[in-house]
């Protein structure tokens, strides 16, 4: 897919956070953009910034772990538009945590936003996308769903599961004309949990991690779509050689991990989220 000229694209967890960078970069990228979230106040301020720079944009307030408002989402946006071209499953929530202590509950619904619905509103999508001979799916995975890391347990395998579903589905749709991209940031500095606990303590990432922004994040999505790329890391330089040696040395990656900081800056954001009040928050 060399333009996003026309396109039509549905991205999830539109309103803020990174899916707010996503959304801005599809629509000056001349797609037309469906936005999902759940807030319909935040939709609405999306979308008037939107249409004040020419984007054609439709809003979508919903519950994307929510079967019935999966098929709202995907016929919405046909009904609308006429076309699907691009999902974007950006939705996404996070518990800082140590496993043991959190709740079950609260494990099945991270793993509901954050896992379930992409890969069911991807099979709802993909009918559209296999009839046009045209589409391509973006799963916003993380690095965490790639290196090991403390008390983000459940997060980083709803991650892990998005990276395998894309590889999976770039394999089984090959030559349909229709693909997948896995974008992989590691800590965002503008947006989401990080940026929230760097304002609110002042506790820095550490050396080895580095910070990114949103916009960074943005084009590397555009990128992936424009030349369908199957994973796209979104990282600082020091984390990218420690990329290549998780891979191709694991165990001497969970011993070089903690000597440069990673599970301190871990475990500080874990008593930091344990002396908040909780809430549940979605990327």
């Amino acid at each position: 897919m060399h333009t996003l000229e026309q396109r039509t694209a549905i991205i999830t967890g539109a309103s803020r956070g990174i899916g707010r960078s996503l959304a801005l970069a599809l629509g000056q990228a001349g797609a037309n953009v469906a936005l999902v979230a759940r807030s319909f106040t935040d939709l609405e301020e999306m979308a008037d910034e939107m249409h004040h720079q020419g984007c054609e944009v439709l809003t979508i307030a919903a519950d994307v772990t929510d079967a019935m408002a999966q098929a709202q989402i995907i016929q919405s946006t046909l009904n609308r538009f006429g076309s699907l071209d691009i999902l974007v499953n950006n939705a996404g929530q996070c518990d800082v945590a140590e496993f043991h202590t959190m709740d079950e509950d609260r494990i099945r619904q991270i793993l509901d936003v954050n896992l379930t619905a992409p890969l069911l509103l991807s099979r709802l999508a993909l009918p559209h996308m296999l009839q046009q001979r045209r589409g391509h799916i973006v799963m916003m995975a993380s690095v965490a769903g790639v290196i090991g890391t403390p008390v983000l347990d459940v997060y980083a395998a709803s991650k892990a599961g998005l990276i395998g579903f894309t590889r999976t589905i770039r394999s089984s749709y090959r030559g349909s004309g229709v693909s997948a991209s896995a974008i992989c940031p590691g800590l965002v500095d503008e947006a989401g949990i990080y940026a929230r606990v760097k304002h609110e303590t002042g506790i820095k990432t550490p050396f080895l991690a580095g910070s990114v922004r949103p916009d960074q994040v943005a084009q590397a999505m555009l990128r992936a779509i424009q030349r369908d790329l199957a994973e796209v890391y979104v990282n600082a330089l020091p984390l990218r050689p420690l990329l290549l040696i998780q891979t191709l040395f694991p165990r001497a990656a969970e011993w070089l991990f903690p000597l440069l900081g990673a599970d301190i800056y871990r475990r500080a954001l874990c008593t930091y989220e344990l002396k908040r009040t909780p809430q549940r928050r979605s990327d």
